[in-house]
């Protein structure tokens, strides 16, 4: 396809030597850039562009210039169908496919960088319309799965119902409909991190850590997701629900009026009765304490993103949809409430068939603690202040400033393992090495990481049951990445 730069993206260059020229201060004794004002500076660019069509090849930049301090940028597509390339002059070029049977929608992930090996992520998405090679009407049509959901990492269990953690055939029939398989948590877990997340026909709403009218803001983007944790609130099933908002723990509280009515939500750094939610038994309705018929959930005619408090006696009727907590970072997440028939999904656990695979394409761990990876809890665990992630790299723990010194990453217990693979490095110059444990047995000999990812491979003779803990240990003080892991079992 011919590559062109249209005017829109011509004016988007433009503006970016402007914006360069508007962020962070100069001068003695003035704020240096950050990355906060690098991501500003890029969606100044883009968000015009979000969500918008393209039928040609464009371009993206490479870099963007806040007042003076300049931070690169690298690209990638979430899509196969995207191809996303670096030219010599170090922007990027979107290749858009020459035909198209059939509208979707993708993501086009930047991962900024400054000078201190610190990076922070950005994305917006983009329309590829129907696409013929002779031209024809390229109106997009949104991606929409009726019924229930193709088995696969998450399966279908009752038309749009959750499923299973693992497989299933098509949830077929009538009745919900949901755009994106997701997997609810089941089993809370205090000081676990979780999104707050509901799904329609349309696709998926997750809680980005704002209030908007009395309404939890919500986007569609898993990476713009605010992580929430739970405390006990003195009872079996009674939980508050917090999130740190710059430092400080706020709770999530359902808000009154005069007359004693649920007007929305309230976030306080205290609580009180009316911070008490109470959770179902299979964590499908989050449901206010003070106003036992209210709870989270987002309509599908509603005309912001936002997760709202309705009546139960709404849940379950057309256009309405529970909200529930899945893993944070996982990605996809569980189901809406549909009528459709069984889908077949079944829940196996950390048990593996085979190979198990996880590669990171995103931030997943923002701070120590656990993170679900494609059906495996993993546990991140040091001392260490920074997180972030590269699309060549993987995810990052730590950076120069911040680095861990002693870092582990530890499975749930798994069964019959016989091989470990992962990929990773570390950042410039570190001196690392990476010792592997199975149930606290060291598996082979220690390895010395490097700067560039490479795989490495520890095997066992006999099967083994139990936890997997990657040991990362370091004498310099650099950024640690980790891009896969791989676990084959008899």
């Amino acid at each position: 396809m011919k590559k062109i730069l249209s005017l829109i993206l011509i004016l988007t260059l433009a503006l970016g030597a402007l914006v360069g020229c508007s962020f962070g201060n100069s001068g003695d004794g003035k704020k240096e850039p950050t990355l906060s004002d690098a991501l500003v500076a890029l969606d100044a660019l883009y968000k015009g562009e979000n969500g918008k069509d393209s039928t040609e090849d464009f371009v993206l930049v490479g870099s963007v210039t806040v007042d003076g301090t300049s931070f690169s940028v690298s690209w990638t597509s979430d899509n196969e169908k995207i191809t996303v390339s670096r030219g010599d002059d170090g922007n990027y070029t979107v290749t858009l496919p020459s035909t198209n049977d059939e509208a979707f929608i993708y993501s086009l992930v930047a991962t900024v960088t400054n000078g201190a090996d610190e990076h922070e992520i950005y994305s917006f998405t983009k329309n590829l319309p129907i696409l013929t090679a002779g031209g024809g009407n390229n109106k997009p049509t949104p991606p929409v799965n009726n019924g229930g959901t193709t088995g696969g990492e998450t399966g279908g269990e009752t038309g749009g119902t959750t499923g299973g953690e693992t497989g299933g055939s098509t949830g077929g029939g009538t009745g919900g409909t949901q755009a994106t398989p997701l997997t609810a948590v089941t089993e809370l877990a205090l000081d676990t991190p979780y999104y707050i997340a509901s799904a329609d026909s349309t696709g998926t709403l997750y809680f980005n850590g704002t209030l908007s009218g009395g309404l939890l803001s919500a986007s569609g983007e898993a990476n713009g997701a605010m992580t929430v944790k739970l405390e006990s609130a003195g009872a079996d099933g009674k939980y508050y629900i917090y999130f740190m908002s710059e430092g400080v723990k706020t709770y999530i509280g359902a808000n009154t009026s005069a007359t004693t009515k649920t007007a929305g939500f309230k976030t306080a750094t205290a609580t009180d009765d009316d911070f008490v939610w109470v959770i179902s038994a299979d964590s499908q309705t989050i449901m206010s304490e003070s106003f036992t018929n209210r709870g989270m959930a987002s309509r599908l005619d509603a005309s912001d993103n936002a997760i709202r408090t309705y009546s139960a006696n709404n849940f379950g009727a057309e256009n309405y949809y529970t909200a529930w907590f899945v893993h944070a970072g996982s990605g996809s997440t569980g189901g809406t409430t549909g009528g459709g028939t069984t889908g077949g999904g079944s829940s196996s656990g950390a048990e593996i068939d085979g190979t198990y695979t996880y590669t990171f394409s995103a931030k997943v761990f923002g701070e120590n603690g656990t993170q679900n990876l494609g059906g495996i809890d993993w546990t991140l665990a040091g001392e260490g202040g920074y997180w972030g992630y590269d699309s060549t790299k993987g995810q990052q723990f730590g950076s120069a400033k911040k680095a861990y010194g002693s870092m582990t990453l530890t499975s749930e217990a798994i069964a019959g393992i016989k091989e470990i693979r992962i990929s990773t490095c570390g950042a410039s110059s570190i001196v690392g090495t990476l010792i592997v444990y199975v149930n606290g047995t060291q598996l082979d000999q220690p390895v010395n990481i490097s700067d560039s990812t490479a795989e490495y491979v520890f095997d066992s003779a006999t099967a083994l049951d139990g936890e997997i803990t990657f040991e990362f240990l370091q004498s310099s003080s650099k950024a640690i990445y980790i891009k896969s892991i791989t676990i084959v079992t008899e």
